[in-house]
């Protein structure tokens, strides 16, 4: 079984930044993805660590991203009612942010350093 994500659209909240304490930079921000026949929107978040964090720096509201990861799940215990409850999330190993005219401008994976995006191989 093959578990990978692509998605692309509109950042929807500013991203936020942590470092772990380990010292390991932490980062998530929320994205809608939509497909052109439905008239909803799912709102989806988006964490990353590292590097792909680090690139999360120049990500800003309504920017548009392709992301590429992987869907994972936390199970957390509401503090009020003490039920188990799983939350879905997307992991991400790669973000590209692309220019309002719609051409790449940055890329960035977990597995290497920045990239401009006349450098990119697509």
């Amino acid at each position: 079984m093959i578990n990978k994500a692509f998605v692309m659209g509109p950042v929807k909240t500013i991203p936020m930044l942590k470092t772990t304490d380990n010292g390991t930079l932490f980062g998530h921000f929320t994205v809608e993805a939509r497909d052109n026949t439905e008239k909803s929107a799912q709102w989806l978040r988006v964490q990353g660590f590292g590097k792909v964090a680090e690139n999360m720096r120049g990500v800003e509201k309504d920017d548009i991203v392709m992301i590429e990861g992987k869907i994972e799940n936390r199970k957390i215990q509401d503090p009020k009612t003490n039920e188990s409850k799983y939350y879905y999330y997307i992991s991400a190993n790669k973000v590209v942010k692309f220019a309002k005219n719609g051409t790449q401008t940055s890329c960035v994976s977990s597995n290497s350093e920045h990239v401009d995006g006349e450098d990119l191989p697509f």
